[in-house]
């Protein structure tokens, strides 16, 4: 059997606008779910329905749901009853903007990817408003006229202080959970992303929240799109890559601080996800 595990993806420019338009004739299938270590993300739907996975929840979209992906966040998006949909999505670096908002300036225009609420739902005047924006960021980068690129920086810096208003102005309003059992789902995750350097296991995961293992297994790979083993492994090598990349602790330690049991198993998964050994990785990022 496959097993998909979270990727990273890494964009090769600063900004770039992506705008899909998938039918039952020509789904899209997101089949790895992925996270960004570099770039932001903004997701806008258009048209249909998706089912979003974020961080700790999966989101049941409708039209005109907003939808704020930070750096380092698993993401993974999939259909409800069809893959017809229309969705544009922004993704850039935090250099993009530089020259537009400075570090000491008193508007944050990166406040939104900090806040707790990943996912708005706008009203009909926001969705336009916000429609029109990336329906510019698209235009200016499809046709590369003078100046596009200042055109886009623009834009995108209008795009970003309009949805920081929006957040506050929604501040109140919560985002509802598709039903009960998604609900448990989400504490699950919460509990596996707060405790993943333990020795977890489904046995352990399953007594902790009085549910069968079997069904455990069901309703997780139901809601989120993977095993619960598969996410915990997403979620580990992730914190493995942050300490790689960050810190002067050695491959033995990293494993332990991340709840790989053995150093075998710790390689074997981290190159399943990743592509290369974990010393080959640090070496790449470290250069």
């Amino acid at each position: 059997m496959n097993k998909y595990y979270a990727v990273p993806e890494i964009i090769s420019t600063e900004f770039i606008v992506k705008y899909r338009e998938p039918t039952d004739e020509n789904p899209y299938i997101m089949i790895n779910s992925h996270y960004h270590e570099d770039n932001y993300e903004i997701y806008f739907l258009l048209e249909g329905e998706r089912y979003y996975f974020l961080k700790d929840r999966t989101y049941h979209l409708k039209q005109g749901d907003l939808v704020i992906i930070p750096k380092n966040i698993i993401h993974k998006s999939s259909h409800v009853k069809t893959h017809k949909h229309k969705r544009i999505l922004v993704q850039f670096k935090e250099s993009y903007l530089t020259g537009i908002a400075q570090k000491d300036s008193e508007v944050d225009l990166l406040a939104c990817f900090k806040s707790e609420k990943k996912v708005l739902r706008l009203d009909y005047k926001e969705q336009e408003f916000v429609k029109n924006l990336f329906n510019k960021l698209l235009y200016e980068q499809t046709k590369k006229q003078v100046g596009w690129q200042l055109y886009n920086k623009v834009s995108l810096a209008e795009l970003l202080l309009y949805i920081n208003r929006v957040i506050l102005k929604h501040a109140n309003n919560e985002f509802d959970h598709p039903n009960s059992l998604y609900e448990k789902v989400s504490e699950i995750v919460k509990y596996l992303n707060d405790n993943f350097a333990e020795n977890i296991t489904l046995k352990n995961v399953s007594e902790m929240f009085y549910i069968s293992p079997n069904y455990l297994c069901k309703i997780f790979k139901d809601v989120t799109g993977f095993t619960l083993i598969e996410y915990l492994n997403q979620i580990r090598v992730k914190q493995a890559q942050h300490l790689l990349r960050t810190e002067k602790m050695n491959v033995s330690q990293i494993f332990e601080a991340c709840g790989f049991g053995t150093m075998t198993h710790f390689e074997r998964i981290f190159k399943k996800v990743t592509g290369s050994s974990p010393l080959a990785y640090r070496k790449m990022h470290r250069s």
